[in-house]
């Protein structure tokens, strides 16, 4: 429950396993209004249709949100490892959002760290753990919104990004510019330091109200080794500690201006340190996709390296090489309009040298292989039908190809086809696990060459319709006289409280399984035992209120039970003694020629008959038996004891 005498926020770990309730109510039980509600779960979905703020963020990466409602809680994903140091800076830009900063480590366990009782802008904490790692921006007392802007620095990690590009490798007596592009942004540069070695570092504001300020972390994760002086600074002045990879850090001081500014280093002595030089392709660069090779300076004494590669946001960089003898290694099949990140690992009789991470993008460059349609901006929804368009004038794609759904980050993939004529052309209903979301891409390639390839050439959305129905789907069977369920997503207040579920057979419409039902998510049937067998049945939900918002499963069959008993129905009275007749269907040759017949009442059963032909009724003289309304007859085939079926409970009473 949330703290005594009462509380706007319950964070806690699940004991159990199954269906949790939520219940909000009024403290003392004496009060009435309206309120908001967010539901966060870790590890699990961090945005909505009606919230899309949050999701994966990369090192060197801003972005920008919005707390809706003052409950509202967005959430961001990076994957991180142990020892790993991550700052994070969330920066109210307009409202009275007073920001609040929590990171949740991954498996679902308390928050390992947060800013600062009262609110805070930022988080500067060292991994205890490694996985992908959860970050919550809220309004510190759950009271105001607004709009803010949030960046992410892993260190190690990329300090750039597409929509960042300031940060970079200094060397001694290096200048380089940068810009502070919106209040959170914090940018990074990095250098080679031995133990004992002095470093300079100066970074002056050349236009806007910019304060810079100077943090430098050491190699590994540790914590800032040295700053510029209380209250900004525009210069360090520092005698290394450590040998290895050192990353400087400016920011505003306050975490409040913008601006531009200049970065200087001076180290002495000023030779480079033993490092990783040279590589290419160089941090965010563009290249070709297709043949290509990685390549870096040979480092004097190096035993052999090791090459990580991958796209970095929500899984580790994987070795793609190791202990190579020379500095270079072969691409290996990368997806055009892509970014993907790299590293190196120089093993050395001193020990291990790691590079700066580098990101690069891969286009389209070669070949005429070209995807159309979507290419960007559009809107899809959930369960509708959808086309992908390609050229490939010169046809070198082959006789086939793929065609992949996918959302940014690798959060979400789904191919459409695995196999289709290289025609231009493929259509296909967009599956309902597709999360809603503004970051979606759809590439084709080549079925024999998956390096040969194209996507959207920017982000289009998915969206999740007001009424969804998710099961049946398609392949699904129905067997006559069962119970199946139909399940739907509500995701619109305006479905309202009630839904009517209704049964179309291809065009024909067979009738409603229910006129009005809880907009619960689902409703149980019993499948009538006369239904015909097909596979063209759909189920359709709508709204009571409105008969314009609806929506239809995908086709699914329906099936007839291999036997099933018609008669007696629920709570049909017999008289003991009278004549009555057991009726059934049988569906499948299976049954064979003959069944036999019990009564059952309760967990105890007797004969009717052991052996009767299998023509679809027997007339019996009700035994005298007690009487009782919890009796059952049974039907089942003389050869296949499995192939059953049970009567509903009726009556047996004495003859009058």
């Amino acid at each position: 429950m949330s703290f005594v005498g009462g509380g706007d926020i319950l964070d806690h770990q699940l004991e159990a396993s199954g269906t949790y309730t939520i219940i909000v109510r009024d403290y003392s039980l004496s009060n009435a209004g309206t309120f908001n509600i967010s539901f966060l779960k870790i590890p699990g979905t961090v945005s909505s249709e009606t919230d899309p703020d949050g999701g994966p963020i990369s090192s060197g990466q801003n972005r920008s949100g919005v707390v809706d409602v003052s409950s509202d809680l967005d959430a961001y994903r990076f994957y991180g490892k142990v020892g790993d140091r991550i700052i994070v800076t969330a920066v109210s830009v307009s409202g009275l959002l007073n920001t609040y900063i929590v990171l949740y480590p991954p498996g679902g366990g308390a928050a390992e760290a947060m800013s600062f009782v009262g609110g805070g802008d930022i988080l500067d904490h060292q991994l205890e753990a490694s996985g992908i790692y959860t970050i919550v921006v809220r309004d510190y007392n759950l009271l105001n919104t607004g709009d803010y802007n949030v960046t992410l620095l892993k260190i190690p990690g990329p300090v750039s990004s597409a929509g960042d590009r300031d940060g970079g490798v200094l060397r001694s007596s290096d200048t380089l510019y940068g810009t502070i592009h919106t209040t959170s942004d914090v940018d990074a540069y990095l250098f080679y330091g031995n133990e004992g070695e002095r470093a300079i570092i100066t970074s002056v504001t050349s236009s806007g109200d910019l304060n810079t300020y100077i943090v430098l972390y050491p190699p590994g994760g540790g914590a800032g080794e040295a700053t510029s002086f209380v209250g900004g600074g525009d210069i360090l002045d520092h005698q290394l500690e450590s040998t290895g990879l050192y990353t400087i850090v400016i920011r505003d001081y306050g975490i409040e201006n913008v601006g531009e500014y200049d970065v200087s280093l001076t180290k002495i002595p000023s030779t480079s340190p033993p490092g990783v030089y040279g590589m290419s392709p160089a941090d965010g660069s563009t290249i070709c996709s297709g043949p290509g090779v990685f390549q870096w300076d040979a480092l004097a004494e190096a035993t052999g390296y090791d090459l990580y590669f991958g796209q970095n946001v929500l899984e580790p960089l994987e070795p793609l090489a190791v202990d190579l003898t020379t500095p270079s290694f072969p691409f290996p099949a990368m997806e055009a309009n892509t970014i993907y990140y790299w590293y190196v690992v120089a093993h050395t009789p001193q020990g291990d040298v790691q590079s700066p991470y580098i990101w690069f993008y891969v286009t389209l460059c070669e070949g005429d292989l070209t995807l159309v349609t979507p290419n960007g901006g559009e809107t899809w929804g959930v369960g509708e039908a959808v086309e992908v368009e390609w050229a490939n004038a010169s046809g070198d794609a082959g006789t086939y190809v793929r065609v992949l759904l996918y959302a940014w980050g690798g959060t979400f993939e789904y191919w459409a086809a695995r196999r289709t004529p290289n025609d231009g052309y493929f259509a296909f209903f967009v599956p309902p696990e597709a999360p809603a979301s503004d970051f979606y891409r759809v590439r084709i390639q080549a079925y024999d060459d998956p390096g040969y390839r194209d996507a959207s050439d920017d982000w289009f959305s998915i969206t999740r319709p007001a009424l969804l129905v998710t099961t049946p789907d398609r392949g699904d069977v129905w067997t006559t006289d069962e119970i199946a369920t139909v399940q739907w997503e509500s995701n619109d207040p305006g479905v309202g409280d009630y839904v009517r579920v209704g049964l179309h057979r291809g065009a024909e419409f067979w009738g409603w399984m229910a006129l009005h039902t809880e907009n619960d998510g689902a409703f149980a049937w019993i499948v009538p035992h006369d239904l015909p067998e097909a596979s063209n049945y759909k189920v359709r939900v709508q709204s009571y209120d409105d008969n314009g918002v609806r929506d239809f499963s995908r086709k699914f069959s329906i099936e007839r039970k291999p036997l099933v008993l018609t008669s007696p129905l629920r709570s049909e009275a017999w008289p003991a003694g009278t004549v009555q007749t057991v009726e059934w269907q049988s569906n499948d040759p299976a049954v064979g020629d003959y069944v036999r017949i019990w009564l059952h009442q309760g967990s105890a059963c007797d004969w009717i008959v052991k052996k009767t032909e299998n023509d679809g009724a027997y007339d019996l003289i009700v035994p005298d038996v007690a009487a009782a309304s919890n009796y059952k007859i049974r039907v089942q085939s003389w050869q296949d004891n499995d192939l059953r079926d049970f009567s509903p409970r009726f009556r047996i009473h004495a003859a009058r």
